[in-house]
């Protein structure tokens, strides 16, 4: 049962009981990996795990050969251009 009184708490208590806990450790970054990659141990789970991961959101991106970029998103000059 989970008794943090504030946000701080609790994330300290995920932390501490999920991510940094040895016996948690494996499991925890395989499941991060399944949110962020859409895989687990290096194999797509479905189609839709590949082009919904986070990963494509955090990198302000789309998955190669999976969507579109976007209408008209070739009249956008590139940053680094």
């Amino acid at each position: 049962m989970e008794t943090s009184s504030n946000e701080d708490e609790l994330k300290k208590n995920i932390t501490d009981s999920l991510v940094t806990a040895k016996d948690m450790k494996v499991i925890t970054s395989k499941i991060i990996n399944v949110w962020y990659l859409g895989s687990w141990n290096g194999t797509y789970i479905t189609q839709l795990s590949y082009t919904e991961g986070l990963i494509w959101k955090l990198m302000e991106s789309h998955p190669p050969g999976a969507k579109q970029p976007g209408f008209k998103s070739w009249s956008v000059k590139p940053f680094n251009s």
